[in-house]
């Protein structure tokens, strides 16, 4: 039985992949580090390769690497290699995709967005600003690829509008560029907006003791995004200069947006559920009794219930990603045996050991393009944060820094991935085929750059005025 191409091409980056695990095993233990530790670095380049080529689906992947530790003494037993999956972190996941797939299937999105053209889409840049204002706010409580699929199918029919070609290229440019900025972007604002988030929120408690509420981490992210939309927008106009439409156009585009007239019963009961979910969330940050993660999963839950009619099982079938739950909980498990090894103090001083100690707003910015940089060669935000949040922190010490500052650094930057559109939302627009990869790297690079200069000035002061150092 002969292999195919395809199946040999994945066949041969198991191989390499193998290859570079094996090699590491049997290669001397450096100065410094432990067995252990040399086994889990080795690992993590194991994962990371299957990570970015996907030979296998991500479940697979996943159980591979948890199989392994215990054979290459990484933990002790099997049940340590799950420890990630006891996180709180992968769940919340799973009840965001039921929320986000709740809201999706009401007209809420719909309603915003069309007395947002309304009243303010008075020409094409206004059109896609007030699309990107829209798409953010939505991103801030609501999961980025279910959002991102919402606005860029609305975009697609108000550009089937445009019967001009060169107008339609022109604009869907800008608007399909704007869907994934303002996505990205978005999603730093609340703890609820990413499940990296919230990844960042447990490795801090757990890692350093450090508990960052709601509020706190809204009072970080929030600004930055009121900053950043309108950032992104202009660069995108500037950049592209889409084609003016005139009144007609535009009042054809808005027609294309018809929600429901009357508000229906689900649409209303969502309303209530995701509401409360809110004000929870909020709540949490001076009730620590109120746990963020069990009031997403009791939401989530309340939305399936008969009679209320808002999401169904298939429903939340069809656009569930379990990658995500497994990707969390292995990359859990990969951070605390990088701390549990000594490999994060290790790393921190072949990276950062010689440095001298740099003044903060520096070392942020040092730290900030070092993500940037390592998303390139690594493109998986949620492996960039549980691998190098345990660097961060040790750097931390040896800069006499609060560790907070570093992490909350590392996930600001990891979440807006669109340098090299190989993250999810980015891969989503480029399908469109409204841009190419070449297209979005000079606005992506001059937004990065910007986030860079954004976060060195203001999370050490917004740090302090809340009280989360």
């Amino acid at each position: 039985m002969s292999i195919s191409k395809p199946d040999l091409k994945k066949l041969l980056v198991i191989g390499i992949a193998l290859l570079v695990l094996i090699t590491v095993a049997f290669l001397p233990t450096p100065s410094g580090l432990s067995e252990q530790g040399k086994n889990t670095i080795g690992l993590t380049v194991f994962f990371l390769i299957l990570l970015i080529k996907r030979p296998v689906s991500m479940p697979v992947i996943c159980f591979m690497l948890l199989g392994a530790m215990p054979l290459l003494r990484i933990t002790e037993k099997f049940e340590f290699a799950l420890k990630g999956f006891s996180n709180p972190v992968p769940y919340f996941c799973i009840a965001s995709m039921c929320l986000s797939c709740a809201f999706v299937t009401v007209p809420l999105s719909n309603r915003f967005l069309r007395f947002l053209l309304t009243h303010f889409a008075k020409s094409t840049k206004s059109l896609i600003l007030n699309i990107m204002i829209c798409e953010s706010i939505v991103a801030t409580v609501i999961s980025s690829v279910p959002s991102t699929a919402v606005f860029i199918a609305i975009s697609l029919s108000i550009l089937q509008t445009i019967d001009d070609e060169a107008k339609r290229k022109s604009i869907g440019r800008a608007l399909i560029l704007g869907n994934v900025f303002s996505n990205i972007i978005g999603g730093i604002a609340t703890p609820a907006g990413s499940s990296l988030n919230m990844l960042t929120i447990s490795i801090l408690r757990d890692f350093t003791g450090n508990n960052v509420t709601f509020v706190q981490w809204t009072a970080v992210g929030l600004p930055l995004v009121i900053i950043l939309i309108p950032v992104a927008w202009f660069l995108i106009i500037k950049i592209f200069k889409p084609a003016e439409l005139n009144k007609e156009d535009i009042q054809s585009c808005i027609d294309k947006i018809q929600p429901p007239k009357k508000i229906a019963r689900n649409e209303i009961a969502f309303m209530i559920i995701f509401g409360s979910a809110i004000v929870l969330w909020i709540l949490s940050s001076w009730i620590r009794a109120i746990d963020i993660t069990v009031v997403a999963i009791i939401c989530a839950s309340v939305c399936f219930l008969p009679g209320l009619n808002i999401i169904s099982a298939k429903d939340f079938g069809e656009i569930a990603r379990w990658d995500v739950f497994f990707i969390q909980g292995t990359a859990l498990t990969i951070g605390a045996c990088m701390q549990s090894n000594g490999v994060d103090k290790w790393l921190a001083d072949i990276f950062f050991g010689k440095l001298p100690i740099l003044p903060v707003f520096a070392l942020i910015a040092l730290c900030a393009v070092f993500v940037f940089v390592m998303l390139v060669l690594i493109p998986v935000a949620p492996a960039i944060i549980s691998i190098f949040a345990a660097q961060f922190i040790a750097i931390a010490g040896l800069q006499g820094v609060s560790p907070v500052i570093l992490v909350l650094v590392l996930a600001m930057c990891a979440k807006n991935c669109f340098l090299l559109p190989l993250d999810t939302v980015p891969i989503m627009g480029l399908q469109t085929g409204y841009f190419t990869i070449p297209e979005i790297m000079k606005p992506a690079s001059l937004l990065q750059l910007l986030i860079v200069i954004l976060l060195s000035a203001w999370i050490p002061v917004i740090c302090r005025v809340t009280g989360i150092i």
